[in-house]
């Protein structure tokens, strides 16, 4: 059966290797994430359960990081796992302004090519009311106004329709292969 496997995991937290970690089938023939961070540990894990997978994760999963973040994202590359890369806008999250992307990894890929698509600038705002939840009387008690990015159902089928069809759009995204990907060091932030 073809899963999906959708994921937000907790952002650059520590984490335990476990003993052994190298013999594991999630982290067979490919390097163990560095204890300092745990983004790429859900990946990895995600990708032994599943067939297809979509994480939002922190832009700097897509280039540099510790030698063992890097090797893992050549393993991905290597391998042909990675079907596109959403760059997403600043403060999309309530309680973050970190920029973001969506990583779409899939066993079954059929093409070479990486869809690369730079979202940072097609957002809709949205205000959102907020309730102050610490602080005391004055802050608990009141409530405010929160402007967020937000993508409109539009933009997001306007985005996978650039993935099925591995489209090119000047400034917006790009459909580049993986060989180009591997000369450009591994990294997976196309520039436009």
């Amino acid at each position: 059966m073809n899963y999906t496997l959708i994921s937000n995991p907790p952002y650059n937290m520590k984490w335990i290797v476990p003993p052994f970690a190298q013999i594991q089938p999630r982290f067979y023939n490919c390097e163990v994430p560095p204890e300092s961070n745990a983004n790429y540990a859900f990946v990895l894990t995600a990708l032994e359960k599943s067939d297809r997978c979509v994480f939002i994760l922190p832009c700097s999963v897509l280039q540099g990081g510790l030698k063992q973040e890097k090797e893992i994202r050549k393993y991905l590359i290597d391998r042909n796992l990675v079907e596109a890369v959403i760059i997403c806008p600043d403060n999309i999250f309530e309680t973050t302004s970190i920029t973001t992307c969506i990583l779409i990894l899939d066993k079954n890929k059929q093409t070479t090519t990486i869809e690369m698509i730079d979202m940072r600038e097609k957002f809709e705002i949205e205000i959102r009311k907020q309730n102050g939840q610490y602080g005391g009387d004055s802050h608990t008690k009141r409530t405010y106004k929160k402007e967020l990015k937000t993508f409109t159902d539009g933009l997001m089928q306007e985005a996978i329709l650039c993935i099925k069809e591995r489209k090119t759009i000047e400034g917006y995204c790009k459909c580049v292969n993986i060989e180009t990907v591997k000369a450009d060091k591994y990294s997976l932030l196309a520039s436009h």
